[in-house]
């Protein structure tokens, strides 16, 4: 590799390492997730970055048929007829672009807590049910409309239209989806959930928010309002140390190539 290939190598690196510092719509207490409308990134400490899909697009599939569907081929496309959803529900998968449809993973409650806990800046077990914010919690609306709102979601699904009685202060809804931690024997699995406590017909947001993942539900049969919590790996960038080191292998290269063109 020539001096530079190698300056152009070292270079691509830093860039990349500095990305997550200029992107746009950053949310979350420390601004390390991003909403990309079907997905949402989320920046870890440790250089790796992550892509959960909204749950707008499972909710109402039931979890046992979402894993079938994954383990059919890798990929969320109904590719057997496995889906057990409604026709509103089967068209959001269906709609979904190649590149969005493989890669996914079912997680623990334990990961998702770590998900919640950076989002809102807590620390949790995984096994807890928390107030996140008291009336027109910022963090709560962020997240909800980043993540999915399976509340007012399954209603557009079945045709259905939730009108809010106050236009200017919307009813943010719930956002709530299976992981894959069974409870008890009767196939029931855990539905973590984020709810902003103003209903629809509330004229003000002045309602406690809650975040729990005390609430089952049957993995068997599709719940309307209940998704299923899928992320996955997208990319690994350098953490601050690492570009450290970039820094002096650079440098490395430049004394080396002036040693080089010495006579």
């Amino acid at each position: 590799m020539n001096f530079l290939k190698s300056v152009a190598l070292v270079g691509t690196i830093f860039l990349a390492g500095l990305s997550v510092s200029s992107q746009a719509a950053m949310i979350g207490v420390d601004n390390n997730f991003e909403d990309n409308g079907l997905t949402v990134l989320e920046y870890r400490s440790d250089g790796s970055i992550w892509e959960w899909l909204d749950l707008s697009v499972t909710n109402g599939i039931s979890y046992n048929s979402l894993v079938a569907d994954l383990n059919d081929d890798g990929r969320l496309n109904n590719s057997s007829s496995l889906l057990t959803t409604n026709s509103g529900a089967l068209n959001d998968v269906l709609s979904l672009s190649p590149d969005l449809s493989s890669g996914w993973s079912t997680v623990a409650s334990s990961e998702l807590a770590g998900l919640f806990g950076t989002f809102f800046g807590l620390t949790l077990a995984g096994d807890e049910q928390v107030t996140i914010g008291n009336g027109a919690s910022d963090l709560t609306e962020q997240f909800i409309l980043a993540f999915g709102d399976t509340v007012h979601e399954a209603s557009e699904d079945s045709g259905a239209t939730i009108n809010d009685v106050n236009p200017n202060l919307p009813n943010i809804g719930e956002t709530r989806g299976y992981t894959n931690n069974a409870v008890g024997n009767r196939g029931r699995f855990r539905s973590p959930f984020v709810l902003d406590g103003q209903t629809s017909f509330q004229f003000s947001d002045n309602v406690t928010d809650i975040l729990s993942f005390n609430a089952t539900n049957t993995a068997q049969f599709a719940n309307a309002t209940v998704g299923t919590w899928l992320v996955r790996e997208v990319a690994t960038i350098p953490t601050p140390s690492m570009l450290s080191l970039f820094a002096l292998a650079l440098a490395g290269l430049f004394i080396r190539r002036k040693k080089g063109v010495r006579h």
